[in-house]
């Protein structure tokens, strides 16, 4: 039997798909949206924008989505994803939050902040890593 390689994992790492899901939207969305994992249908989960407003969508398994789609489509779910920003006054670290509907916001809102990724540094510039089930 052949035996998998760590330095075979590394592509999908990079990319996020280490930890992935397949992902059933129930409402169009657009790429780079966070979503959480409201059930299944049979082998894949089924996914709902996750919101800051509410505490059921903005707990439990949260990923990030490479590309848009709309309801109904099979999605990828990421673990992480890391997408350019054209804010130049973004400081490497600076936080980013979950908001309304799946989207993220560097404006840290009044109530439930939920911490979703931050500014890092890339060969390309600033970029931003979303990686909603990371500890900060």
């Amino acid at each position: 039997m052949a035996r998998i390689k760590a330095r075979s994992l590394v592509p999908q790492k990079n990319l996020g798909y280490h930890g992935a899901i397949n992902a059933i939207v129930d409402r169009d969305i657009s790429a780079g949206a966070i979503v959480v994992v409201n059930g299944d249908r049979g082998a894949c989960f089924t996914v709902e924008p996750a919101s800051n407003s509410s505490r059921r969508r903005s707990s439990g398994l949260l990923y990030v989505l490479r590309n848009g789609g709309k309801s109904g489509d099979l999605l990828t779910g990421l673990s992480f994803l890391t997408v350019p920003i054209e804010d130049s006054k973004k400081k490497l670290g600076d936080p980013v939050w979950l908001g309304r509907e799946g989207v993220w916001t560097f404006t840290k809102p009044k109530t439930n902040p939920i911490q979703v990724g931050e500014v890092i540094d890339s060969p390309s510039g600033k970029r931003v890593l979303l990686a909603p089930q990371a500890r900060y």
